[in-house]
C-alpha cells in the first residue's frame, strides 16, 4: 500500500466563484478554495466514541503535549467542559491523533482511517471527529463504497476521477460544521481504510491526481447517481440551480443501465408515512387522497407531484417530494406511475437517484462494452478533459 498522496495545490485561482450542488433543498453556494488536503466529518457533536488502532500518537495542537497509545489498547472517549477525556487524563481540544507509522491506521467506533483524525470539543461535552488527509487517501475511502470493487477497471477509474474532481471542487461545503464534506450521500459516501480493495486502489493509483475542467479550465462539478434508468437529467430540474445552464450536466440518452436490477423498480408506501413526513419537511397535509404526476421534464422524470388530501391541494416538485418522503423507498423521480392501494401508494420507475452526471450503472456497462475511462467520462460529462491537479 502507499502512504498519503499528498499533491501542491495550483487551481487555487480556478475555485472563485465557483457553485456547489446542494442535496436538492437549496441554492448553489459559492465554493471554497479547494485543498489538496480533504478534512472529512465522520462524527458530528457526539458525546463519546471508541478509539483505538496500531501504534499512534496524540497532539494537543494549542500546546506542546504529546501522549503515545500502544497498538492494541481500546480507549472510550469522551469530553467535560470542553476538553477531551482519554484513559481518565484531560487534554486540550482540539486534539490531533496520528499513526506512528505512515501506513498505518486510527479506528474510530472500529473503522479505520489514514493519516490524521482531528477531535474538537465544543465547550462542553459534544465532540465532532474530522479525517483529514491527503485527497488520493480520501478517494480510496470512497471508491468502494460508491462503487462495486468487482466492476470493471474502467468503471472504477471513472468513478475515481469523478469522486476526486467532487471533493475537489466542493472543499469546504460543510465548513460550518468544522470540515470540508460530510462521509455520508449528502456528499459522496466515506468509509476510510476499512473499505479499500486493490481493485479499488489501483483505480486510484493509475488516475492519481486527475480531475475534470469544464471547457473554461475550471474543476468540474461531476456528480454522480446510481441509475439514470434510460436518461440522464438536468441540474435545474432536480436542484434549485441560481447559475446559467452547465454545459456539462446536459441531460442525455443512455443505453448502458438497462442490466442493472434496479434499472427499475416499485415500491409501496404507507399513507400515513408519506403524509408524515410531508408535514415533518413543511408541507401542511391532511389525509392524503390521491397523488399525480404534473408535467415531465425532457429526461421522462416527473416535474410535480400534486397532493390531494383532505384540506385541499398542492403541487411539490418532485425531486423535493421523493426527498421529504424517502428517497430510498422513493428511488427516482423517474415514475411511470403512481397506483392507490387502500392505505398505501405504489409508486413504479425507472433509476436510482437524482440522474443528474455520470450513470454508475452505465459507468459498468460502458466499460463492459470496451469504452475506456476516459470515454465514459466523456460521454456523461461532455466538453471536459481531464488535468492533474499536480501539474
Amino acid at each position: 500500500m502507499r502512504s498519503s498522496i499528498i499533491m501542491p495545490i495550483r487551481f487555487a485561482a480556478l475555485i472563485a466563484g465557483l457553485f456547489v450542488f446542494s442535496s436538492g433543498a437549496s441554492d448553489f453556494s459559492t465554493a471554497a478554495p479547494a485543498r489538496d488536503i480533504v478534512r472529512a466529518g465522520l462524527l458530528i457533536r457526539v458525546e463519546s466514541f471508541n478509539l483505538s488502532g496500531d501504534d499512534y500518537k496524540l497532539f494537543e495542537m494549542r500546546a506542546p503535549v504529546e501522549a503515545r497509545f500502544r497498538k492494541g489498547n481500546d480507549y472510550f472517549v469522551t469530553a467535560l467542559r470542553g476538553r477531551i477525556i482519554i484513559d481518565g487524563k484531560s487534554y486540550s481540544s482540539p486534539l490531533r491523533i496520528t499513526p506512528a507509522a505512515s501506513d498505518d491506521t486510527v479506528r474510530i467506533n472500529g473503522k479505520n482511517y489514514r493519516d490524521s483524525i482531528v477531535v474538537s470539543a465544543d465547550g462542553g461535552a459534544r465532540m465532532t471527529v474530522v479525517n483529514e488527509l491527503g485527497i488520493d487517501n480520501y478517494v480510496r475511502g470512497v471508491l468502494a463504497a460508491e462503487m462495486s470493487p468487482d466492476w470493471p477497471q474502467e468503471a472504477l477509474k471513472a468513478q475515481a476521477v469523478a469522486a476526486r474532481g467532487f471533493v475537489w471542487r466542493n472543499a469546504g461545503r460543510h465548513a460550518k460544521d468544522g470540515f470540508d464534506v460530510c462521509a455520508t450521500v449528502h456528499c459522496q459516501v466515506y468509509i476510510g481504510a476499512s473499505g479499500e480493495r486493490p481493485s479499488t486502489d489501483k483505480a486510484v493509483f493509475d488516475t492519481a491526481g486527475e480531475i475534470l475542467l469544464d471547457n473554461n479550465g475550471a474543476p468540474a462539478n461531476t456528480v454522480f447517481h446510481a441509475s439514470c434508468g434510460g436518461h440522464t437529467e438536468e441540474p435545474s430540474n432536480v436542484w434549485d440551480v441560481a447559475s446559467s445552464p452547465i454545459a456539462y450536466l446536459v441531460a442525455r440518452k443512455c443505453s448502458y443501465c438497462d442490466w442493472y436490477k434496479h434499472y427499475t423498480w416499485s415500491s409501496q408506501i404507507e399513507e400515513s408515512f408519506i403524509r408524515a413526513r410531508l408535514n415533518a419537511a413543511g408541507y401542511k397535509v391532511g389525509n392524503i387522497r390521491a397523488l399525480e404526476i404534473t408535467g415531465r421534464n425532457v429526461s421522462g422524470r416527473a416535474r410535480f407531484i400534486r397532493v390531494i388530501h383532505s384540506g385541499g391541494a398542492l403541487a411539490i416538485r418532485a425531486g423535493k417530494f421523493r426527498l421529504a418522503v424517502d428517497s430510498w423507498k422513493m428511488k427516482s423521480t423517474k415514475i411511470t406511475a403512481i397506483v392507490r392501494k387502500k392505505d398505501s401508494f405504489e409508486f413504479r420507475g425507472y433509476g436510482w437517484g437524482h440522474g443528474v452526471g455520470m450513470c454508475q450503472a452505465g459507468a459498468k456497462g460502458m466499460a463492459d462494452a470496451g469504452r475506456t475511462y476516459r470515454d465514459i467520462l466523456g460521454f456523461y460529462y461532455p466538453g471536459t478533459y481531464i488535468k492533474k491537479i499536480s501539474e
